[in-house]
């Protein structure tokens, strides 16, 4: 009787599935470590702005971005296939000691002066925002072998939603310490990117290195994940490309130009500027559990619908109305229904993929949709410029239209699974 209504109770059998994901020590270990660089994470979002401003300028700032940008782009491509070469764990480690470096440069910084601090700061950057964008792939591949098949989607939104809370918090605590004391703010980045990093040494490598015991040189894994991916077929592999090229631009061409549009367009304070934005991270981290659940129980398809297509409705609505209050809540639900876009996509590529390539595909789409917002920002500016309502029509537009590959995919799921398992689809 008491196991029957555990069943027929939705929300106590999520927090079972959760309690089954979390005895991996895998997860455990990642989970903690991923809080641990969040809270580290969370201020350097609007300190490392505050700080090249005040160096250098704008100029200074823009291009130090830039470049961490395209750093961060190359390195997701390389750092996945190097983990399908090499292993998950190294790369990982690797990419928390950009963060401990990137954090002990932003120290010195403050002991010197004039070009020596201005480069300081700069290589901090690119090694925090740049450098350290090895991992994506080989997070994804270890948490995705390091749990059940099943538990993918709920194994993602439980990294994502403890990352995103601790994200918030560590932005309001060390801001609180940083305006009492900078340097002691900064031994604290240093801190918990250090105990993230040390963490990690405890996680138990998912993927044997077979590529090495093969021979196969970097070239050749590279060659041979291309023929593994092509092997989905034109109708497989090009809607996955247009999904995330579609949601990279459309959140390259609006992301940006939220805050003006809620400042100058509608009178919005500061102080209720940075209530808003504060509070998309937390509706994200409260959304990405059901996500999870939902991409579990009835596949990925309707969260990325939920990501894209309805959020890019809501983003559309925020620039064409003249409600202050209306534009507020579209950019609060527009921002917050990406969740949806992240647990479902995770979860595609995973099931997409195998264990020899899973990290070099991750990768590789990180390093497309990292593209999209070096692109994005700039057609987003020539379209504010002209004029605001522009650049979220267009946001929106790009989003909605992503319905259309994922229909694609669907189908193509579908037809796969038939040929494969006699009607069962992952979608």
């Amino acid at each position: 009787m008491r196991a029957k209504a555990v069943r027929g109770n939705p929300v106590r059998r999520a927090l079972g599935d959760y309690s089954l994901i979390l005895r991996s020590k895998n997860v455990r270990t990642l989970v903690v470590s991923s809080c641990l660089l969040s809270f580290m994470r969370g201020p350097l979002t609007w300190l490392f702005p505050i700080l090249l401003l005040r160096a250098g300028g704008p100029l200074f700032l823009g291009v130090a971005f830039a470049v961490a940008n395209v750093d961060d782009t190359v390195m997701s491509f390389v750092g996945g296939a190097m983990a399908d070469r090499w292993g998950r764990r190294p790369i990982l480690l690797f990419s928390r000691l950009m963060y401990v470096c990137g954090a002990c440069l932003l120290l010195a910084s403050m002991f010197v002066g004039g070009a020596l601090s201005r480069a300081a700061l700069f290589i901090a950057v690119l090694f925090a925002y740049g450098m350290s964008g090895i991992s994506p792939g080989a997070s994804s591949a270890l948490l995705v072998e390091s749990v059940e098949p099943r538990h993918v989607g709920r194994a993602f939104s439980l990294l994502s939603s403890s990352s995103l809370l601790f994200r918030s918090l560590g932005s309001a605590a060390l801001g609180v310490i940083y305006q009492r004391s900078v340097v002691a703010g900064a031994f604290m980045l240093i801190l918990f990117a250090l105990s993230s990093t040390l963490l990690l040494f405890c996680v138990r490598e998912t993927l044997p290195s077979q590529s090495a015991r093969d021979g196969e040189r970097l070239v050749g894994h590279f060659v041979n994940t291309f023929r593994s991916v092509g092997q989905l077929g034109l109708l497989g592999l090009a809607p996955l490309l247009l999904l995330v090229v579609g949601n990279g631009l459309g959140h390259g061409i609006g992301g940006n130009y939220f805050a003006p549009l809620l400042e100058e367009g509608h009178g919005v304070s500061l102080a209720v500027l940075g209530g808003v934005f504060s509070a998309i991270p937390l509706l994200q981290a409260t959304l990405v559990l059901p996500a999870g659940w939902l991409v579990d129980r009835r596949g990925p398809f309707l969260a990325l619908i939920t990501g894209n297509v309805v959020a890019g409705g809501w983003v559309m609505l925020a620039g064409v109305t003249k409600c202050a209050d209306l534009a507020v809540a579209a950019v609060v639900v527009s921002g917050s229904l990406g969740a949806f876009h992240g647990i479902g996509y995770e979860t595609a590529v995973a099931r997409l993929s195998n264990d020899r390539m899973r990290a070099t595909l991750f990768g590789s789409l990180e390093t497309l949709w990292n593209a999209m917002f070096i692109v994005g920002p700039l057609a987003g500016g020539a379209l504010y410029g002209f004029r605001s309502e522009l650049t979220f029509i267009a946001a929106g537009a790009i989003l909605m239209l992503t319905f259309l590959p994922t229909l694609a995919m669907r189908y193509h799921a579908g037809q796969s699974g038939q040929s494969r398992r006699g009607g069962e689809s992952p979608w």
